[in-house]
């Protein structure tokens, strides 16, 4: 089984990163604590957070981030920690979709980016105020650095690669058992999984290229009986041409057939 999935699958991770635009204040969090009369520590009274920007400012970069997120979970599933398995069938679209989403992120970076200096003055003289501090705010460069997302592949590892150093052949065996029962059990559900997504992604892609189908057929004119004029009074139908479906549709076809 492990084999099957090996074959069928690679291990993606995905990064995405991004700058909160927030700042605890210490010396709010207390100044206000005081205010209260409280005789506890600040920090076990309240915290009190500040917007550096307004957050609607990074409204659009933190939004395509839960899509992007989104579309990983879509395409793929529960590995071991962060990583997850890609079906081998779903990478084309799973790279085409995330770099979609990529790029526009990174073009949402930029125009916060352009407008980073007005959202400064606008906190140095209207928001924060005397809670303006230019030393909170990283550099342009740096924000390029913060706000990111990338992805990478590595294939399905393989218990035949294992080597366990400094243990006797008796542990080493033992441990590599225990490795394989543990990647069986996680196996056995990925494989099932693995069909289920396929199958259900193939399934989109059907019904889209179905509903573009319909809509192209109710588009063109319907022909006459009637006896056209200048064609000797043939009546000719319409030429259709068939489009070719994507290989993802024809492989759900011929599954569902």
């Amino acid at each position: 089984m492990y084999q099957v999935l090996t074959e069928r699958a690679i291990i993606v991770d995905l990064d995405v990163h991004s700058w909160a635009g927030q700042k605890l204040d210490k010396d709010v969090s207390k100044d206000v604590a005081t205010r209260a009369g409280s005789l506890s520590d600040p920090d076990e009274v309240g915290r009190y957070t500040k917007y550096l920007v307004a957050r609607e400012a990074l409204a659009p970069i933190k939004k395509l981030g839960g899509e992007i997120r989104a579309a990983h979970l879509k395409f793929t599933m529960p590995w071991i920690g962060d990583s997850r398995v890609l079906p081998v069938a779903l990478y084309d679209r799973y790279v085409r979709v995330v770099d979609d989403l990529i790029r526009k992120r990174d073009a949402a970076r930029e125009e916060f980016i352009d407008a980073y200096p007005r959202h400064m003055r606008e906190a140095r003289e209207r928001r924060l105020v005397k809670l303006f501090d230019p030393s909170e705010y990283p550099s342009i460069s740096k924000l390029r650095e913060l706000i990111t997302a990338e992805y990478g592949f590595t294939p399905m590892p393989s218990v035949d690669h294992l080597a366990v150093v400094g243990l006797t052949r008796t542990v080493s065996v033992r441990i590599r058992k225990s490795i394989e029962r543990q990647i069986e059990r996680r196996v056995a559900a990925t494989v099932r999984d693995l069909d289920k997504k396929t199958r259900k992604t193939d399934s989109e892609v059907l019904r889209t290229a179905h509903a573009g189908a319909r809509r192209q057929r109710e588009n063109v004119p319907r022909y006459s009986r009637d006896k056209p004029a200048g064609v000797g009074g043939a009546c000719h139908r319409p030429q259709y041409h068939r489009r070719r479906l994507p290989a993802s549709s024809s492989n759900a076809l011929h599954r569902l057939a």
